[in-house]
């Protein structure tokens, strides 16, 4: 009896070892199965978000499936991308990358397509991007490598960095040296916390694992676009051809390849302005385009209190870059050439061209503001610039004025001649003075012109008397003379300013 029981004891306490080897095992090789916690965080928790303690999952994402960028007037423009993003059940950190760096993070909006439930509880900025300098200060008390050049040989040192300013201290096995004439600097890895894009770091609950199809819009300073107008005057100066290019510039930190491009021309008002634009080398391309090919050009439509151009096609927008696209051609429309003598604006005889954005008159279109520049053809054949303008955003409909620059055979000499005043007091009050005006207008041309002369006043009564020619009155204070000056010849425009107070 006494030994059946020492052999079943025994056997109890080798099967206890056997049970305990077999256990400590496993379980080494359950740890050596855990990744990095630095790569990938496994805890995983199905709690409300309201209840989130800590991420468990993480991904990232920088495949863009589509995007369509609107550009504002302002240094402004608005992001929509689509994204397939790979979650587990729970909570999920997500870096999206490949973002602009001058987004506006507090603008950022973001939509799980199919499951409306999925979202972003939290969100942080990270612009901390790499550099020597800060690589070099994540690196103080650490091992470093450079390669400094002594003389016409160069040298290399291992130790741990102590100071980067006027040059590197390096701790080395035989003693504290400084170096400047540095040709490389080797780091054993990039320090945790520095980025080589900006990037929005998230963190995501979802209660279904997988892929999810999400949309995220931002607003994102740096981009901007302008509008600009090329016109060709005939020889008669009383037709011209208008072509219309939108350039769209891009120094927003990343590019949008294939984007759905849209421009709102307006003054949208902004809370405050958008951050500084980046420095760097910026390109210019060109995408010349048919506007009779279909689905190639902008279609126009009306935004709230704006006007928005919606470009056909898809188009590369690249980082530091300006590309212009075709907006509008209008040919044979009608204008005016005009002589202007103003001398609230100068003392010489400016010259415009009038046209109506009108749809009888080739056009009817809201236009943009920009920049139009007029050429014509000289006796070869060939085109000169003659002159541009800059013009304000034009509905359709309304009437356009461009100053090309002074008639070089066109002068314009106005004097005071006489002044007079009354020394008593009118009726109510008032007093009253008398001004006689004279402007010489001198026409050194092979053909007759006929100049606008403008009389600018102010007052509360005022009146022309004994005018030498007839005037219109534009408006309380505005007064215009039409006179013809025949070629190679002189007239003289005379009249009275009488104005009371």
């Amino acid at each position: 009896m006494y030994k059946v029981s020492k052999n079943f004891l025994t056997g109890i306490i080798l099967c206890l070892f056997f049970l305990a080897a077999v256990f400590v095992r496993t379980a080494e090789e359950s740890i050596e199965k855990i990744p990095s916690i630095i790569s990938y965080s496994h805890h995983t928790t199905v709690e409300k978000p309201e209840q989130f303690l800590q991420v468990a999952n993480a991904s990232e994402t920088d495949k863009k499936e589509s995007t369509e960028v609107t550009v504002y007037n302002k240094n402004l423009a608005l992001v929509k991308e689509d994204r397939v993003i790979q979650l587990e059940k729970g909570y999920n950190e997500v870096k999206y990358i490949d973002i602009p760096s001058q987004i506006n993070a507090k603008s950022v909006l973001f939509t799980d397509v199919y499951d409306p439930d999925t979202q972003v509880v939290e969100q942080s900025y990270e612009y901390d991007l790499v550099s020597t300098q800060k690589m070099l200060e994540k690196y103080i008390d650490k091992e470093i490598t450079i390669d400094a050049k002594e003389g016409e040989a160069s040298k290399s040192y291992t130790g741990k960095l102590l100071s980067h300013r006027d040059g590197v201290l390096l701790e080395t096995s035989e003693g504290v040296i400084q170096l400047k004439n540095i040709e490389k600097i080797s780091f054993k890895k990039l320090e945790e916390g520095l980025l080589t894009k900006p990037t929005l770091v998230w963190t995501v609950w979802t209660d279904r694992a997988g892929e999810h199809q999400t949309k995220t819009s931002y607003l994102t300073g740096g981009m901007t676009w302008q509008a600009d107008y090329v016109a060709e005057v005939n020889a008669d100066d009383n037709k011209i051809n208008l072509e219309g290019w939108t350039t769209v510039s891009n120094r927003s930190g990343t590019s949008f390849p294939q984007a759905q491009l849209k421009l709102v021309a307006g003054d949208v008002n902004t809370v405050s302005p958008p951050p500084q634009m980046m420095r760097g080398d910026f390109a210019l391309e060109s995408a010349v385009m048919d506007l009779k090919e279909e689905g190639a050009g902008f279609s126009e439509e009306s935004l709230f209190e704006y006007h928005m151009y919606t470009l056909g096609r898809k188009t590369d927008l690249k980082s530091n870059s300006s590309k212009q696209i075709s907006l509008l051609k209008a040919n044979k429309i009608p204008v005016e050439k005009e002589f202007i003598f103003d001398d609230r604006k100068g003392r010489k005889v400016r010259t415009v061209l009038n046209f109506k954005n009108a749809e009888d008159q080739g056009l009817g279109i809201p236009l943009p503001k920009g920049t139009l520049r007029v050429y014509k053809a000289d006796a070869g054949g060939q085109l000169q610039f003659i002159g541009e303008d800059s013009i304000d955003h034009t509905p359709k409909n309304e009437d356009l004025s461009v100053f090309l620059g002074n008639a070089f055979d066109l002068v314009a000499e106005k004097k005071t001649t006489n002044t007079k005043r009354d020394g008593k007091v009118l009726d109510y009050g008032k007093r009253c003075e008398e001004q006689t005006k004279e402007v010489l207008l001198k026409n050194r041309k092979t053909e007759d012109v006929s100049i606008t002369v403008v009389e600018h006043t102010y007052g509360t009564d005022i009146d022309i008397l004994k005018p030498s020619l007839p005037f219109a009155k534009e408006d309380e204070y505005t007064y215009e003379f039409k006179v013809s000056v025949p070629q190679d010849g002189e007239t003289k425009l005379t009249y009275i300013v009488k104005r009371c107070w």
